[in-house]
């Protein structure tokens, strides 16, 4: 399974399905995208980087747990 979670969007993307109007306040501002990839456990947090603020560079992740409802809430809007 592939995820991809755009932010400010509230948009949710598994293995290239979308999904609009995915509920994605329970992420920080400041985190623009989320990319998983179940098949090699691992992906990345890109932060949102405008110019104003401090560059934050991507972050990779291990641990998809944290935002596995997002990936609920994706299957429950059918």
């Amino acid at each position: 399974m592939k995820v991809t979670i755009v932010n400010a969007e509230n948009r949710v993307i598994v293995d290239g399905v979308q999904k609009p109007n995915i509920d994605c306040s329970a992420l920080p501002a400041y985190v623009s995208v989320i990319q998983w990839d179940e098949a090699s456990s691992f992906g990345w947090i890109e932060f949102v980087n405008d110019g104003y603020g401090v560059f934050l560079p991507n972050v990779k992740i291990v641990d998809f747990a944290p935002f596995r409802h997002l990936v609920q809430a994706w299957e429950a809007a059918g």
